[in-house]
């Protein structure tokens, strides 16, 4: 699959893309986002339709994605081979889940994201994902120009990461769809930069599917150790369009 980046890549994109596998999500893993996300839009459709006609909506986003984010949980309960775990976590009022992969340091955040936008808008607990995801792209092998080559300034990044080992250094992948889509909604998996300015990379993965997979099969586990000292989330209020 090509990287479908908002970027225009130079002539080692296919090097970049290939680095860029260590740290994000397996064909398999992909899929079973996928399905939850799937399940989830079907299930919504099936509340509201039992739902009495209420003069105002304001339920309906926080609804959706209450129930896509348990169909998600579910699918990756029932694919133990994807490597994943789940997590439910709190910034300020937004409740959110974080998926983990339990072989690698990569956590994975679904979000909403309408497709009029390009980016979310900045949060401090996106942000805090987000932190080492130049650091880490360092540590598997990406040099000053390859990070250059993504259109990313890596002067920057040079500063952003503690004083840890490599080792320690988490990845945040992004999940994104757009729930006012429904059954329609396109979606995309990508990384953000430290400032989530811009994106390291987004990709396509709509049609990524469990019954389709040519390589179905769990990530490769790497030496990697927990994180010394978990990121502790602030009580950041965050910006309404960035849950509805």
């Amino acid at each position: 699959m090509e990287l479908n980046s908002i970027f225009a890549l130079g002539d080692d994109a296919e090097m970049n893309e290939s680095m860029l596998q260590a740290c994000s999500l397996s064909p398999l893993q992909q899929a079973v986002v996928i399905k939850g996300i799937r399940n989830g839009f079907a299930e919504y459709s099936s509340y509201l339709m039992a739902l009495p006609a209420t003069p105002t909506n304001n339920y309906k986003p926080k609804l959706r994605s209450d129930i896509i984010n348990t169909a998600i949980e579910r699918e990756v309960l029932n694919t133990p081979a994807a490597a994943l775990s789940v997590e439910n976590k709190k910034a300020s009022f937004h409740e959110y889940i974080v998926l983990r992969d339990i072989n690698r340091q990569v956590s994975v955040l679904v979000q909403h994201l309408p497709e009029s936008r390009q980016i979310m808008s900045q949060s401090k607990y996106r942000g805090e994902f987000a932190l080492y995801n130049i650091d880490r792209l360092i540590s598997e092998g990406f040099s000053e120009e390859d990070i250059e080559q993504l259109e990313l300034d890596f002067d920057d990044y040079k500063q952003v990461s503690l004083s840890l080992e490599p080792r320690y250094f988490q990845f945040c992948v992004v999940v994104c769809y757009d729930g006012n889509k429904g059954a329609d909604a396109r979606i995309f998996e990508g990384a953000l930069a430290p400032n989530q300015d811009q994106w390291i990379y987004r990709k396509e993965i709509t049609h990524v599917a469990l019954d389709n997979l040519e390589h179905n099969s769990a990530t490769v586990e790497v030496q990697l150790t927990k994180l010394k000292t978990e990121v502790q989330e602030s009580n950041y209020g965050l910006r309404l369009k960035d849950v509805r």
